[in-house]
């Protein structure tokens, strides 16, 4: 029964979304009122208000009939930025081309974006917000998970843009602000240029396929100035050992191979050259070096809590930049990600547009992070978890970091006022903390 109502629900939308486009507003009321005359005028002995009827469908008729005459020949350029932010306003403009040997007059133009509609399987397997509470009807047809579904992928919304004229072989440039809800990629497919009948009733539509996306990054939190947890730690042949990024400044001399060197060091130039092995020496450091573990264990593809944790790890990713310190961003996703920032090594804009395409985890328990995280404790000096829950699972990993001598800072982005236990983190409150996402820069302030 749902798969039959999921079919009428995509069908619907296709067609609020055409009657949005077709009709104007002078239309629509004609439209309402064609209908009303209708089922008023049934009995024509009774009423008169067939002939109401029989007048109103004559302007509709010729509006249809002036609709099909428009004919436009057009090329769009749209000129957009590669990143935007969730939550703040967008700018872009696009350029469009009248190559029609006729001028064209009060036009619109309408951004056409990706499919919002979800998938079947997205359909059956997610669950709305407080779907719990509605009526057994509501919850058997499934609109307003629908609905929900939807709202969720509509990331923009935005309104036909007025172009008052546009002469034989010219352009017009328009200006546009958008304001992306969410994070992830937004995409274009196309626009569609509408331009009004004689009467106003209806449009003549021109679509234009012009695919292009921006990618949206995840809204970003003030955070007040504290101490990470840990101390600094002896990294053997320094930035460029051990955070995996390649040469860096810390590069000394070349010398010659001795066992035991690693093969990543060998410079092979100098080898082809001498022939024999010689390999890059690096100055050994001490820095501080931090775990901030984001918590993509979920069982929902869109959680409002996800959301926010994601947010909150880009958060200290901006804040963390310029900082003498080291940040590896740690997640599992299809596999296990880790991306290092800090101390000057400009990977902030890759790491956010990481975070921007980032997906909960659905198929594996916390604990498949557990090794990740124990292989590196020798060169952490802590770790920073954005926890989605506050579990026995969580607390007992947490635990262990603990008891071997690891400095921890949990942060748990919950959707209710909880009151928790912090558990193993009874004797470090300082270092616990709990966010709630409606109360998010108020709570990270607080840090």
């Amino acid at each position: 029964m749902k798969r039959f109502f999921f079919s009428a629900f995509r069908a619907f939308y296709i067609f609020k979304i055409w009657r949005r486009r077709k009709f104007t507003k002078a239309g629509l009321f004609l439209s309402y009122l064609i209908i009303a005359s209708a089922i008023l005028g049934l009995d024509t002995r009774q009423s008169l208000t067939y002939q109401l009827f029989t007048l109103l469908s004559s302007f509709m008729i010729l509006s249809i009939i002036y609709s099909r005459k428009f004919k436009g020949d057009f090329d769009i350029k749209r000129y957009i930025p590669k990143f935007g932010t969730a939550g703040e306003p967008l700018a872009y403009s696009i350029c469009i081309n009248n190559k029609s040997n006729t001028k064209q007059k009060d036009l619109y133009l309408f951004e056409d974006f990706e499919d919002p509609r979800p998938s079947l399987e997205a359909f059956l397997k997610t669950s709305a917000p407080f779907e719990d509470n509605l009526n057994g009807f509501d919850k058997a047809v499934g609109f307003y998970r629908f609905q929900w579904l939807t709202s969720i992928n509509e990331n923009v919304k935005i309104s036909g843009q007025h172009i008052q004229e546009l002469l034989q072989d010219s352009h017009a440039e328009i200006k546009i602000e958008i304001l992306p809800k969410n994070r992830g990629r937004l995409k274009f497919s196309g626009v569609t240029i509408a331009k009004p009948d004689p009467l106003g009733l209806l449009h003549s539509i021109i679509k234009i396929s012009e695919p292009q996306s921006i990618i949206i990054l995840p809204k970003r939190y003030k955070l007040s100035s504290f101490n990470l947890p840990g101390q600094r730690r002896y990294h053997l042949g320094g930035i460029a050992l051990t955070s995996s990024i390649g040469e860096s400044e810390e590069f000394i001399s070349l010398r010659d191979y001795r066992n035991g060197d690693s093969l990543k060091l060998i410079h092979w130039k100098s080898w082809a050259r001498t022939g024999k092995p010689v390999v890059k020496e690096y100055q050994d450091e001490f820095f501080v070096r931090n775990a901030l573990i984001l918590d993509t264990f979920e069982n929902k593809s869109f959680s409002p809590t996800f959301e926010t944790a994601v947010s909150v790890a880009a958060s200290f990713v901006i804040t963390l930049e310029n900082q003498e310190t080291l940040l590896d961003l740690i997640f599992i996703g299809l596999e296990t990600y880790c991306f290092t920032t800090g101390r000057g090594l400009s990977q902030t804009d890759n790491i956010l547009e990481i975070l921007a395409d980032v997906k909960t985890c659905q198929d594996k328990s916390f604990t498949t992070i557990t090794p990740i995280i124990i292989s590196r404790k020798e060169m952490l000096s802590g770790c920073i978890f954005i926890l989605l829950k506050w579990d026995e699972e969580r607390q007992t990993f947490i635990k262990h970091l603990l008891a071997i001598g690891l400095p921890v800072m949990v942060l748990v982005v919950t959707d209710k006022n909880y009151i928790l236990d912090p558990g193993p983190m009874k004797d470090k409150l300082e270092n616990f903390h709990v966010l709630e996402i409606d109360k998010i820069q108020e709570g990270l302030l607080k840090l």
